[in-house]
């Protein structure tokens, strides 16, 4: 009860029912009076409870009502508790929970926990902690990450500094696209804010809470405001997407674009805006590829870690066929040889990984310029779709000037302990049926 109400919530006097059960993996429980009152936990409009450790602040949801019936592998009155962001559970046994406090066992989203690892309610709570108000320092910044435009007005008026507001290098910029307002990033870029500011290699020295109002803010935890080194408002813009404000996000991306943002700027793990919205594939993803295109990105961009826009492209094919055909309508060339080795193949092309899939080769294949293109090792697109038997690859392939007799001058180098080198005997070795009677049919060798 100390907890509760130094956490700034209260239990009602009248909490306490007859009859109240719950539904449990065993069936119908009645819920002690303890779980009654931890149930029954109400908290100020607008409240906010976070877990308070050394490496993070989750977001808490006390009390919690979700279905736990498959959280833990031992079947028992399991009855769930309360939620935090790191997507864990509290749960609680109602069949063992006599006492004013009660055990709860932490149990992770995805279930089959074993139920050895638990902590009374008392000292779950004291893990806890409400954001105390902003410093008079932080009210700008804190103005700009929520989109408050009338403060943030005030402070542009009496001149105030648009430079990093702490040591990880984050600029008022910065949080203004954290708070998805496209209008108060247009009021710091009219101020002078740099477009191009990037983070510092700091890690943060206070919570996410500094800066941010959490609710129904789309930045609710630590890594909203926990950027990589390098990153700049654009990077901003682009990352996260999946969390919708897309709107919001495509003003922004054109506010800071037609500022002078860099369309190819690279944070210091060389990963560019361009990458980012490749990873996106949500509504909005295409238009802000083709707003980075525009503006001069290079489609060809990649990673220190050997990410490439069009490989990322081909994976996402499936989901997303827009963002590769937008690509290659950019000039990206799906015959152009990439630095290591992909799905075992070393310096393959983007075409020679679409070449199994028929429904991205017919993208492809319009903007291909040699359809026989080589590896090193001598691996061809007709070898990378005869191993996986795509019938309908081969087709589209031969179709447009593939020969069906190309050669390997190292099986190995495609699959180990392969001895067949042309596509009609790689496919009888590796019992791809279909492709080999439609290579043979072909008169291939």
């Amino acid at each position: 009860m100390r907890h509760v109400a130094r956490l700034g919530g209260r239990i009602p006097d009248d909490f306490a029912k007859d009859g109240w059960t719950e539904p449990t993996p065993v069936g119908e429980r009645p819920v002690p009076l303890s779980v009654q009152a931890l149930l029954s936990i109400t908290w100020p409009d607008g409240h906010v409870l976070h877990s308070n450790d050394d490496d993070s602040h989750w977001l808490v949801t006390l009390p919690c009502w979700a279905d736990g019936d498959e959280l833990m592998d031992e079947p028992r009155a399991w009855v769930v508790v309360a939620y935090d962001e790191s997507q864990m559970y509290w749960v609680v046994d109602l069949d063992d929970a006599d006492g004013d406090d009660p055990l709860l066992y932490r149990a992770d989203h995805e279930g089959g926990n074993a139920a050895d690892w638990c902590e009374p309610l008392s000292a779950v709570l004291a893990g806890y902690a409400t954001p105390g108000p902003p410093r008079p320092q932080d009210r700008f910044p804190r103005a700009c990450a929520i989109g408050d435009l009338a403060v943030i007005r005030e402070y542009l008026d009496d001149g105030v500094s648009l430079g990093p507001v702490d040591p990880t290098g984050l600029t008022p910029l910065h949080l203004a696209v954290v708070a998805r307002s496209p209008e108060a990033v247009q009021a710091l870029l009219d101020a002078g804010a740099d477009p191009n500011a990037r983070t510092a290699d700091r890690e943060p020295e206070r919570g996410p809470w500094t800066y941010l109002d959490p609710v129904g803010h789309p930045a609710l935890h630590q890594s909203g405001l926990d950027p990589e080194p390098g990153e700049t408002p654009l990077h901003f813009a682009i990352a996260r997407w999946h969390q919708g404000h897309v709107d919001g996000r495509l003003a922004i991306i054109r506010s800071l674009l037609a500022a002078g943002a860099d369309p190819d700027a690279r944070d210091d793990r060389g990963v560019a805006p361009l990458l980012d919205v490749l990873d996106a594939r949500g509504d909005g993803a295409v238009e802000a590829l083709r707003l980075l295109l525009a503006a001069g990105a290079d489609p060809h961009a990649g990673s220190e870690a050997g990410e490439i826009p069009l490989l990322k492209a081909v994976d996402s094919a499936w989901f997303a066929p827009e963002l590769l055909g937008t690509l290659l309508a950019a000039g990206a060339d799906p015959v152009r040889p990439f630095a290591g080795s992909r799905s075992g193949i070393e310096g393959g092309t983007a075409l020679h990984m679409a070449a199994g899939e028929p429904k991205v080769l017919s993208l492809m294949l319009p903007h291909v310029t040699d359809v026989n293109v080589r590896t090193g090792a001598g691996i061809a697109p007709v070898h990378c779709a005869a191993i996986r038997g795509a019938v309908e690859s081969l087709r589209l392939l031969v179709e447009v000037g593939a020969d069906p007799d190309a050669r390997l001058s190292d099986p190995s180098a495609l699959r180990e302990g392969l001895s067949a080198r042309t596509p009609l005997a790689i496919a009888r070795e590796l019992n791809r049926d279909e492709a080999a009677v439609y290579l043979a049919d072909l008169g291939a060798r």
